[in-house]
């Protein structure tokens, strides 16, 4: 392995916290930059989209190959490219839904997503408790590994939607 491998053997409970911030920091950094392109290039958003799904598939690539190598500054730098796709696609794809909803019905379909949103979010913990139970909570480095290989094949994939947005009329209009 190239420096620290990716399951310390010696608690560093550092190399932990420091991994799991790069991509929320990355995230932090642009969500200024990109909300204001988002926001000057209103007829160009869809395209923001699209172009975020390279964001993931690069990410994905990344992560993976961290993982097989131990590579631990490869995956600092796939959590880099993580942070952004989710800045770029989330404020995208929010000024596209909302741009597609009409001024007066707003409210019920914003109020539906977030409901929509907040039981997606939950789901993943439950999945992961449920999984725990049954599988037990002792889990070898080549485990985690093949988990982490996995949700890194399935990210492009789950992205594919974003390749169809288009932006809504009034948008282009503008």
């Amino acid at each position: 392995a190239v420096g620290p491998t990716l399951a310390p053997r010696r608690h560093r409970n550092s190399l932990v916290g420091m991994t799991e911030s790069i991509s929320g920091l990355s995230s932090l950094v642009l969500a200024i930059p990109v909300g204001l392109l988002v926001d000057r290039y209103p007829q160009q958003r869809a395209k923001l989209l699209k172009l975020s799904v390279i964001f993931a598939v690069v990410t994905s690539v990344l992560a993976t190959i961290a993982c097989l190598t131990d590579i631990v500054l490869l995956l600092y730098v796939a959590l880099l490219f993580l942070g952004t796709f989710a800045e770029l696609s989330s404020s995208t794809s929010e000024a596209l839904f909302a741009d597609s909803v009409p001024q007066g019905h707003r409210s019920g379909v914003f109020i539906t997503k977030s409901i929509l949103t907040t039981v997606g979010s939950a789901c993943g913990p439950l999945l992961s408790a449920v999984g725990l139970f049954f599988l037990g909570d002792k889990w070898e480095p080549h485990q985690m590994k093949a988990v982490v290989v996995f949700g890194c094949v399935l990210m492009p994939l789950s992205c594919i939607p974003c390749l169809f947005f288009q932006d809504p009329p009034a948008a282009a209009a503008e």
